[in-house]
């Protein structure tokens, strides 16, 4: 055993969190890349790449092993790579492990996942032995994709509930083939007495009757019924769980409260499917309702709550929307719920936060060049010493111009914007504003915090009306005062006005030249920009934000561990 190994060994004991982890052995993972690139290289795949989602996936060693040897062979016709890591791992210390080895982590408790919506080509396991049989059968019955490789006991044949998982998913007897047969009696990791079987088990559709994991799901607990439009109870519903998830900002238990909200609603989703089991099954069949567009429709609905309960989640967690402008966070939600979905479990918002706070450096200067030209406004530029290009009307209306030709200007600290913004109430509103204005000027105040300017305020903070001002504060970190930020002043015709804080406009429009490269140096920005030197030392490329950042990510960190 590597010094490290038996280093973070030792964490994960200490940590209370070893959960029967045994590495998989150098010699089952290379059967295991052997039998992956002969299954998914044949003519019927013929795939040159392949995703891979290993449960219980320990510090990642499987995904290493598996590079390790990819690093060897050319991309070639017939021999897939691995191209994407997924993993669901309960340890937090182990998940240290796998976000630095650039694995993405879909879950953390096996038992509170959902797995028939996570995509991969390949799924892996090597579950804990003493409960390997009923980890099998969870697996057997969700998985998703081309195979599942599972590395259990030997006896796994006698087993009742996987040969009753095996009928049920409509698995032919050649689709379960044992690759190989394994011990860990000389692991290079962590030894053990157990002979164990590397099975594989053939999911793919094409081939035999295996079910759709869905379909299999859905068949053991629902009727068929048919999914109605969304109507104005919906979008009640959809208010009433904002306003609730709104109303628990701030709490210390915020994550299960949300958490408890998520899983009650849930609930009463599937009770009110299997309600329908009451039913004469003629009553379907006269309505036309078929099985397979019912599935779509619940599966739909399913995955739909999950994302709708992360959008509240980044929308309203002060950790996370502090930092990240409206279009990252959607952004964020998009690849978690996308191909393969994360399921909202409080464990799992712990380690989406951290992921999101690690990873939020990298956005900040494309958050600043975003909302930067998002907010040019021709009346406001100020164009550069340099920088002879006439600015005329045509930019304001078309984007050729305002992507590539337009460059090399500053904002002055006052701005007419045309946001679509719109005044009312009801769903869609939040304060008397549309949802757009509100994230508007929200992710202003988060680019204003990143560059290092303590904003009090947030849109939602006021009543809004058409033409009424509204001032925003910030406290000045030397003197402790609090002082005006900005004022904004919303319009019927869309469009928003803002004057700023003189000096947060300095520190926007230095670091927007930085990131755009219109600027080689301070002394170039002081020159172009009349601006003093002493401000440019004070804001180029000033560190408040990433060093804040960095310290936040690790005092959460050291609270979740």
């Amino acid at each position: 055993m590597t010094a490290q190994m038996e280093t973070i060994l030792k964490e994960v004991k200490e940590a209370g969190e070893d959960f029967e982890w045994y590495p998989t052995t150098k010699e089952i993972i290379s059967a295991l890349t052997k039998d992956i690139r002969v299954v998914l290289g044949t003519k019927y795949l013929s795939k040159n790449y392949y995703s891979m989602l290993d449960v219980g996936a320990g510090n990642g060693k499987v995904f290493e092993e598996i590079e390790k040897s990819d690093e060897k062979i050319e991309v070639t016709y017939g021999i897939p790579k691995l191209s994407s890591g997924y993993a669901i791992e309960k340890s937090m210390r182990l998940i240290q492990e796998l976000i630095k080895k650039n694995i993405t982590v879909l879950g953390t408790d096996f038992w509170e996942q959902t797995l028939i919506d996570k995509d991969a080509d390949i799924v892996f396991c090597n579950p804990p032995y003493k409960e390997y049989d009923k980890w099998a059968e969870k697996l057997i019955m969700e998985a998703n994709g081309c195979y599942l490789y599972l590395v259990i006991p030997g006896r796994w044949k006698e087993n009742k509930s996987i040969s009753h998982a095996i009928k049920r998913r409509g698995l032919k007897e050649k689709g379960v083939q044992v690759i190989g047969s394994f011990d860990f009696l000389d692991s290079e990791d962590r030894k053990a007495r157990a002979k164990v079987d590397l099975v594989r088990i053939s999911l793919n559709r094409s081939f035999n009757t295996v079910k759709d994991p869905w379909d299999a799901w859905f068949e053991e607990n629902f009727l068929p019924k048919e999914e109605v439009d969304v109507n104005k109870k919906q979008k009640e519903a959809s208010q009433k769980r904002t306003e609730k998830s709104k109303a628990l900002i701030g709490k210390e238990n915020y994550m299960q409260e949300m958490a408890a909200m998520y899983n009650a609603e849930m609930e009463k989703l599937i009770s009110n499917y299997q309600k329908l089991a009451s039913l004469d099954k003629e009553i379907f069949l006269e309505m036309e309702i078929t099985v397979d567009a019912l599935i779509e429709k619940i599966k739909a609905k399913i995955e739909n709550l999950k994302k709708v309960y992360w959008m509240e989640f980044f929308t309203n967690f002060e950790k996370i929307n502090s930092r990240l402008i409206s279009t990252v966070r959607r952004r964020m939600i998009e690849k978690m719920t996308g191909r393969v979905n994360v399921d909202f479990t409080v464990e799992n918002m712990r380690m989406v936060t951290i992921w999101a706070l690690q990873n939020a450096n990298g956005y900040f200067d494309e958050q600043i060049a975003t909302v930067y030209k998002r907010i040019s406004d021709v009346d406001a530029i100020r164009t550069y010493k340099s920088n002879e290009k006439m600015v005329s009307d045509s930019w304001r209306y078309n984007r050729r111009y305002r992507d590539k030709d337009l460059k090399n200007y500053y904002l002055d600290y006052r701005i007419v914007y045309a946001g679509n913004v719109d005044f009312g109430a009801g769903y869609g509103y939040v304060s008397g504003m549309n949802d757009r204005g509100i994230a508007e000027i929200n992710d202003i105040c988060i680019i204003a915090k990143n560059l290092g300017f303590a904003v009090l305020d947030r849109a939602e903070n006021f009543e809004w009306k058409p033409g009424k001002k509204m001032i925003f504060k910030m406290k000045d970190l030397k003197s402790g005062k609090v002082v005006d930020f900005m004022s904004v002043k919303g319009f019927k015709n869309g469009n928003i006005h803002f004057q700023f804080n003189q000096e947060f406009m300095k520190a926007f429009n230095i670091e927007a030249a930085r990131i755009n490269k219109w600027v080689k140096s301070p002394e170039h920005a002081a020159n172009e920009m009349n601006i003093d030197k002493k401000d440019l030392e004070k804001y180029w490329k000033q560190s408040f934000a990433y060093s804040a950042l960095s310290s936040e990510s690790k005092n959460l960190l050291a609270v979740f561990m």
